[in-house]
């Protein structure tokens, strides 16, 4: 069952609300009859309380001869018509009071909203104030980690540009050090005569035949596309071989 649909009791109940509001409604209007009707008496039983009160005075101050209660006459009626001054007076200065009380909650009601919003337009200021601030806090905060990124960057090229030349370094000082090696064991093998080694011109010759051959054979094309294929070391060994095939017409001269 849909609970927007309303059911028997329900409907029934709401019914019943709708006629006892209807009820009130109805008593309300007479209570003001009758509060307007009781009104027109009351003041239809004043004036005729006044009317009688004058029909008095009046049969009196014909009727009695005696100068004393025509003074007590006289002066009843002046303190009753004081009186109803006073009333009215009284009357005018409450009406007159409510007015300024009225309009002094109106002004209190003023200054009090009044109050409330600058209250309000204050923390809406300190608020912005505070957003900037928290706004300038994230700029800085952003500055600074880009200021630091750039600074990671520039130390990392650094360490990386320092990281390659130390490679290079390392690279150059084992290609020496491979390079005084293979020279030391040529000068060696060069200074060093072995048992089967001839000492007459004739092996001499050969050798440097030998050494020309080396010497050609590195420095034709076809070795030079072979050796493109070679490590770092076979270069070497060519740069020793060229080295002692230079320096073997130089040691003959002084034999000769």
């Amino acid at each position: 069952m849909d609970s927007s649909v309303p059911s028997g009791a329900e409907s029934g109940l709401i019914k019943e609300y709708k006629d006892f509001a209807k009820c009130l409604d109805e008593l309300e209007f007479k209570t003001d009859e009758l509060l307007i009707d009781a009104k027109m008496v009351d003041q239809e039983l004043a004036n005729c309380h006044k009317f009688r009160e004058d029909q008095l005075l009046k049969h009196l101050t014909e009727k009695n001869d005696d100068d004393e209660q025509m003074q007590l006459l006289r002066e009843n009626i002046e303190l009753k018509a004081t009186g109803v001054e006073f009333q009215h007076g009284i009357e005018l200065i409450m009406e007159k009071y409510r007015e300024h009380s009225e309009g002094d909650m109106l002004i209190d009601t003023y200054q009090l909203r009044e109050h409330y919003l600058a209250g309000l337009s204050k923390v809406v200021e300190e608020q912005d104030a505070r957003i900037e601030r928290m706004v300038d806090v994230m700029k800085l905060t952003v500055d600074f980690e880009d200021r630091s990124s750039a600074e990671n960057q520039q130390i990392i090229c650094q360490l990386t540009d320092e990281n390659e030349q130390l490679r290079r370094q390392l690279q150059i000082s084992t290609t020496d050090e491979l390079f005084r090696q293979g020279a030391l064991s040529s000068s060696e093998s060069s200074t060093q005569i072995g048992p089967n080694d001839s000492l007459d011109s004739s092996a001499t010759r050969e050798n440097s035949i030998y050494s020309i051959d080396s010497f050609l054979s590195c420095l034709s094309p076809s070795s030079v596309e072979d050796d493109s294929e070679c490590s770092s070391n076979n270069s070497l060994l060519s740069e020793l071989e060229v080295t002692c095939f230079i320096e073997e017409p130089l040691a003959e001269k002084p034999e000769e």
